[in-house]
């Protein structure tokens, strides 16, 4: 087995592609606005989420990067809603697939975590309203919403 080309793993004549995978959570408040997040040294709004290690399970990476940039640290349930494309992560120079998760903290007690910088509640209408199209939070949520409409 040996690497060839970008994120491409080369075994017995066949080609396995390499992913980073990144979690995004969206959590509603009473009001159904939702929460989002500018991590440090970033200038766009995301859903609170990022990279699951090698070796996690998905609620533990969720509960991990939650309480990175949201300082949540309670139980919390959660389901998927969507598998974005993978798309070309340019700041970290690799394929990525974010799968986005709805989150229910058994309860709602947030802070700035480490990794965060801002935090606030908001309208989908007002997401999309303050953010391009092509942001990633307006992608994601576009994503979600189309997802949903799927669903039986």
């Amino acid at each position: 087995m040996h690497k060839s080309g970008l994120g491409a793993i080369t075994k017995d004549g066949h080609i396995d592609y390499v992913y980073r995978v990144a979690l995004r959570a969206l959590i509603y408040n009473e009001k159904d606005e939702i929460l989002i997040v500018k991590e440090r040294d970033r200038d766009w709004w995301d859903l609170p989420g990022g990279g699951l290690n090698y070796g996690e399970s998905i609620k533990e990476g969720l509960a991990r990067e939650l309480k990175e940039e949201i300082g949540l640290s309670g139980d919390f349930d959660y389901n998927i809603l969507a598998l974005q494309t993978p798309s070309w992560n340019e700041r970290l120079g690799v394929m990525q697939i974010n799968a986005i998760f709805q989150v229910n903290p058994n309860e709602l007690n947030i802070s700035l975590g480490l990794d965060g910088c801002e935090l606030d509640f908001q309208t989908p209408e007002n997401i999309y309203r303050t953010n391009p199209a092509n942001s990633r939070i307006c992608s994601q949520l576009t994503t979600v919403g189309a997802s949903l409409k799927d669903s039986p």
